[in-house]
């Protein structure tokens, strides 16, 4: 039998994933025996340099102080005698070069800046002679800005186009601050390494010109330099076209796309400049059909979620701020594959890790966690609930696994994080290890919420965060076992759109619900929402005011009563297979309850009830028939003004 060893390495956060077949025979002792002597043998230092300050003026001297430490344990190391420094220009030149020996343990020293050094943001850059081994990324970085003393004198405004493939077109207008006037410096232009050119200013004392791109190159900067009355003035400028040009990657959660398995897929937006851009898209398959839509959320960052069907290839249509459009084709699905996801969850100090997986057969899987090298976990999967009694709790499967969090003492249960099967239902169980579930926490849908099309709350959970169902954008139907936050509840925390938040998004509509006759709160309820069951509790003044794609709500005989305006203005409601049922256990309705529900066409309305108050239906148009039971004794003002379908009232004997 194959075996498989799946290694995560992590530190505060996720750093890196990816499976390894191994040879038969491998354990798991070898393997973090391994790790171990990897440690002892190949050794990582870390190097990081403190600054006197973040912005300088040529001229003067960058004092810093580096720390040498142990790349796994975090120590202070003194291996390596020397700490080399860098100063790097934005045309990725180094201008300075420092070479600085221990001094009891420590690395201090100074970088003189020539004067008038040409304006920009510069890179500074500090690694040791053993850190070369390794990648630069390893090194330590960070950008300063460095001004020239004649900044204050001149004002430079650059404006870029593009004027073709690789082609841009460039302006410089430069004015004399004292004077507020533009100026007509010649001046020498000079594009990344490229060879110097001088560029004369035109009539109008604009300096034009123009150069081609390099491919594949997205940072790109040019190195102006004049003089003007006899004065030198020298800077950096990135070329920044506007967003004609970007580019988008797709990312699928554990690094492939694995068919049949639900996955989250992370995408970056890059413009022609280098710089994170603002996206929206659609997501297509290859028969053109519209999946879902997306958009980015921070930093040309964002997620989808995917289902992807085996055989199928799937493609995104993004557009940017200007509507310019791109077709990026998404990560082909792979078969054979195991993956493997982690989820933080950081107020349980907890990483929940699920394995998705389409191979034919399941093969002995080995789960290995190390910290910078350092064994944390390792362990034969044993496809159930693992759980590390540390500060890291792991929870392992093979199938998708929800998280629920011990709470009151661990005597009840949260529902923390949710993961909905590929039919789109999710039922939240009423009990987890023996004990209650009985809290919903907020965004707990939120890695699979465009899955979600019904979910299911038992009796057993009293309280439900508000934003618990936010970005569901796909429900169509939901049972809870009260309307709002918890049965408790009042104001706008007992009303329907409070488990959805506040949040305006695609596929979601600004749904202002009513409390009281003048107070309401704004909410964002998906539009797929059709079916609300409730269990029991009492409805309050405005539970389901307003929501306007609503077309039918059941209400279970423990619901005790209705509040005023509850279903005002919800003009889709109907009922089931067209009659709304009031069920026996309510014993109160309030004024203008249903007031405006045009779709009503039929209503019975239960012994248990003494009194139809004021406005209860008036203006339900659509309204045709109502059975009133035994117990009504008497209806209220206006009841049925506007009912102007009604046909037949119907009274029951007594």
């Amino acid at each position: 039998m194959k075996r498989t060893m799946i290694l995560l390495g992590f530190t505060f956060f996720l750093l890196s994933l990816h499976a390894q077949n191994t040879t038969t025979g491998l354990t798991i002792d070898s393997i973090a025996d391994r790790f171990t002597k990897s440690i002892e043998r190949f050794c990582q230092e870390k190097v990081y340099l403190h600054l006197d300050r973040e912005e300088y003026i040529s001229g003067e001297k960058i004092w810093f102080k580096a720390y040498l430490t142990d790349a796994v344990l975090h120590e202070k190391d003194e291996r390596s005698r020397y700490v080399y420094v860098e100063l790097i220009n934005p045309l990725d030149s180094i201008v300075s070069r420092l070479k600085i020996k221990s001094n009891n343990g420590t690395y201090h020293g100074q970088i003189p800046l020539p004067e008038y050094m040409p304006e920009g943001n510069y890179k500074i850059r500090a690694y040791t002679q053993y850190m070369r081994n390794l990648d630069e990324d390893f090194f330590f970085s960070k950008y300063i800005r460095i001004g020239h003393p004649r900044s204050a004198n001149f004002k430079v405004e650059t404006h870029f186009s593009s004027a073709g493939e690789q082609k841009v077109n460039a302006e410089i207008r430069v004015t004399d601050v004292n004077t507020d006037s533009l100026i007509a410096p010649e001046a020498k232009i000079k594009l990344n390494q490229l060879a110097e050119k001088k560029v004369k200013p035109d009539n109008d004392s604009i300096l034009r010109f123009n150069f081609n791109l390099p491919k594949n190159k997205h940072n790109n900067t040019l190195l102006l330099n004049f003089t003007y009355n006899n004065k030198s003035y020298n800077k950096y400028i990135p070329v920044s076209l506007p967003d004609e040009q970007f580019d988008v990657a797709f990312f699928p959660a554990g690094g492939y796309l694995v068919a049949g398995n639900s996955c989250i897929m992370a995408f970056k937006s890059i413009g022609s400049n280098g710089l994170h851009t603002y996206i929206k898209g659609e997501l297509y398959d290859e028969q053109d059909h519209l999946i879902s839509e997306f958009e980015s959320q921070h930093l040309g960052m964002g997620y989808l979620a995917l289902m992807p069907e085996a055989g199928k290839s799937y493609y995104a249509i993004c557009k940017n701020s200007n509507n310019i459009p791109i077709r990026v084709n998404l990560p082909k699905q792979e078969t054979n594959i195991c993956v493997l996801n982690a989820n933080v969850i950081e107020q349980q100090k907890a990483l929940m890790i699920s394995l998705n997986s389409n191979k034919t057969t399941k093969d002995d899987v080995y789960l290995l966690i190390h910290v910078r090298g350092m064994i944390q976990y390792a362990k034969k999967w044993d496809f159930s609930t693992d759980k590390v009694n540390s500060d890291l709790t792991l929870y392992a499967r093979w199938n998708k696994i929800s998280y629920y969090a011990p709470i009151t003492s661990n005597t009840e249960y949260e529902l923390n994080i949710a993961r909905v099967a590929a039919d789109g239902i999710f039922e939240v169980p009423s009990v987890y290890n023996n004990k209650p579930v009985t809290r919903i926490a907020k965004d707990a849908f939120l890695s699979s919420e465009s899955l979600l099309t019904e979910l299911i709350v038992p009796e057993s959970v009293t309280e439900i965060a508000e934003g618990a169902l936010a970005n569901c954008v796909n429900l169509k139907k939901v049972t809870l076992p009260f309307v709002g936050k918890s049965k408790t509840a009042t104001g706008s925390n007992a009303l329907l759109g409070v488990l959805f938040g506040r949040l305006p998004l695609t596929g979601t509509q600004s749904t202002k619900q009513y409390y009281s006759s003048s107070a309401y709160t704004e909410f964002f309820i998906p539009t797929s929402l059709k079916n609300v069951v409730v269990l029991g509790g009492s409805l309050s003044y405005g539970a389901f005011n307003n929501c306007v794609s609503l077309e039918s709500v059941e209400l279970r005989n423990t619901v005790t009563s209705i509040g005023a305006e509850a279903f005002k203005g919800c003009v889709e409601l109907e009922g089931l297979s067209g009659v709304f049922t009031i069920p026996s256990g309510v014993t109160s309705i309030g004024a203008g309850a249903f007031y405006g529900c045009t779709s009503l066409q039929s209503v019975l309305i239960p012994a248990t009830l003494s009194e139809i108050s004021a406005d209860v239906f008036a203006h339900c148009t659509g309204l045709q028939t109502i059975s009133i039971g035994e117990g009504v004794k008497t209806i209220g003002a206006n009841a049925f003004k506007g009912c102007t379908g009604l046909t037949a009232i119907t009274f029951a004997p007594g």
